[in-house]
Formats: structure tokens, C-alpha cells, sequence
């Protein structure tokens, strides 16, 4: 995508975040380059479309992506959140910069999306 689409993505309501700057794991980075991977991406996000960025996902997302000092990093630069790619439901007092999300697919039925987004579906 360029800015120019990424702000018309912005402007029908979208949610714009950070993904990191050149998509490399940042548990394969010292914490000098990870702290710069996501300064850098949140920099230009905010100068390109003119608002803060405060949302994170984690490249890959998986166990190991991500350790806690990514999360002290996220906090000091002043991201709200952060979601990984692990399956699951979050409960009050779930680590913020460590969030559970639940992938919605095109090939879900209707019923299924439904019992995923209502929290359900851990009872099918």
C-alpha cells in the first residue's frame, strides 16, 4: 500500500497501527534495534497520516516473536496495546502488549463468526 491509500483506509474508519518498520522479529534483534523497529514505524505512521498511532501487532505473532521487554518498549513509546497471533479470549487483567485475538476467515460461516465474536465458540 502507499499513504495515499492507507489514508483513504483511514478515512472510511480503519484503524491504522504499527507492524514495525521493516518486519523482522524483534526477538532477533538486540534491544537498541527493537526499540528503533517500532519507533521508527509509529514515527512515520504519525507523520504520514497526522494522528497518533497507539495500536501494535506483532510480526508472526507467535511464541518467542515477543518478550517482555518489547512490552516496556511499546509502554515508553506510548502504544496503548499490542496483539500477537495466539488463539484465545482475553479476561480482565490480560497483559495489554500481549493479546490474544481470535482469526476471523472468509470461509467461516456465519454461525461459527458468530460464536467467535461473541466468546462462545470455546464452548463448541
Amino acid at each position: 500500500m502507499n499513504w495515499g491509500e492507507v489514508k483513504e483506509m483511514r478515512g472510511a474508519g480503519m484503524e491504522i497501527g504499527s507492524h514495525t518498520h521493516t518486519h523482522t522479529l524483534l526477538n532477533m534483534m538486540d534491544e537498541q534495534a527493537s526499540f528503533n523497529e517500532l519507533s521508527i514505524s509509529k514515527q512515520k505512521i504519525e507523520t504520514n497520516l497526522g494522528e497518533p498511532c497507539n495500536l501494535f501487532s506483532y510480526p508472526n505473532g507467535d511464541n518467542g516473536n515477543f518478550l517482555p521487554v518489547h512490552f516496556n518498549q511499546l509502554k515508553e513509546l506510548g502504544y496503548s496495546c499490542a496483539t500477537t497471533q495466539l488463539k484465545g479470549y482475553n479476561k480482565p487483567g490480560s497483559n495489554i502488549f500481549a493479546l490474544n485475538r481470535m482469526n476471523i476467515t472468509s470461509k467461516m460461516n456465519l454461525l461459527i463468526f458468530k460464536a467467535m465474536v461473541s466468546g462462545s465458540y470455546i464452548l463448541l
